[in-house]
């Protein structure tokens, strides 16, 4: 499945501790590897790290930060590799960051193979697609074929025409190409997509980490090596097909139009057992993507993190209101 070699790449980036506003360690990384392989690159002075050189070449995207609490900069020395039920996991003691550092492996290894792809590695995805906003603007992608954003849980999902991340026409031939990786369409939540479809065709894929935001969060190997192959298999199918900017409509919950959902059943099945939500006492936390009480909601006046819930603002600053 994976090399010994490609198996230590992946300990040593599991072992970094990177939460939004601390993601250093990932950037170090990530610079130090695309020097080592020359590998051209540009980090701007936020520390986005990418390369958009080639129009005939589509864009591989993931996040930098991951969501985490206090313990996970200890906790992080114990996230190892084990044999389990016929696969390879990646487990440790705390939440192990598998969303994104599973995109940032697979886009690594792309490079690894074709060097001319063009890829951003962005920063603070996780309070509001800070990274990518800086990236996007200042740069013009709109000649570019399309965009895989590799940063959905699980396995087997395209995040696509249902999140209006692309058109139809872009969907059907991910599809195609991912029948034979098990990979379907599905809907999902907010990731860096949700800018980038303002520019070009996108997609979200599923890169193999479960139970995401917890400490029970792992990654299948088996999964994740097939989330490569299916990433192999659309650039050299798709090669520079260029697809349409989907057409983005976006409507409000109260005259029940929208045809964006913002949140999957099987979220709502984990956090309230299958019942229905009642978003009049309720408000989703943008960062540990579940339903929060209205009395845990807490604002801060001009900062980007309103409306994120209590337990996250201190996971993610360390701060007490």
């Amino acid at each position: 499945m994976f090399s010994k070699k490609e198996e230590e790449i992946l300990i040593e980036l599991f072992s970094l501790y990177a939460p939004s506003r601390n993601d250093v360690k990932v950037i170090n990384f990530i610079t130090d590897f695309l020097k080592k392989n020359e590998i051209p690159f540009i980090k701007d002075e936020n520390g986005n790290i990418f390369s958009l050189n080639n129009y005939n070449m589509p864009i591989l995207s993931a996040h930098m930060d991951s969501v985490g609490d206090s313990d996970c900069g200890f906790l992080n020395d114990f996230i190892n590799i084990f044999d389990y039920r016929g696969d390879r996991i990646i487990k440790g003691m705390g939440n192990i960051g598998g969303d994104d550092k599973c995109g940032i492996f697979i886009i690594l290894m792309e490079l690894l193979k074709n060097k001319s792809l063009n890829f951003i590695f962005s920063i603070d995805e996780e309070i509001g697609c800070v990274g990518i906003k800086q990236v996007i603007p200042a740069n013009d992608i709109s000649e570019f074929p399309y965009a895989l954003v590799l940063d959905r849980r699980g396995s087997g999902d395209i995040i696509c025409a249902n999140n209006n991340y692309g058109t139809k026409e872009f969907e059907e031939a991910l599809h195609e190409i991912g029948k034979d990786f098990n990979y379907s369409p599905a809907t999902g939540t907010c990731s860096d997509a949700n800018i980038i479809r303002d520019y070009i065709s996108c997609a979200n894929l599923s890169v193999a980490y479960h139970n995401p935001h917890s400490k029970n969060e792992f990654v299948s190997l088996t999964q994740l090596h097939n989330a490569i192959m299916y990433v192999d298999a659309i650039i050299e199918n798709l090669k520079d097909q260029k697809f349409d900017k989907p057409t983005v409509t976006v409507q409000s919950y109260k005259n029940k139009t929208s045809n964006y959902n913002y949140q999957d059943d099987d979220w709502i099945n984990r956090y309230n057992n299958g019942k229905k939500f009642d978003y009049t006492n309720k408000f989703w936390c943008p960062v540990c993507r579940s339903y929060q009480p209205n009395t845990s909601k807490r604002t801060r006046k001009n900062n980007k993190l309103d409306g994120i819930c209590q337990t996250c603002l201190d996971a993610i600053n360390g701060e007490k209101w």
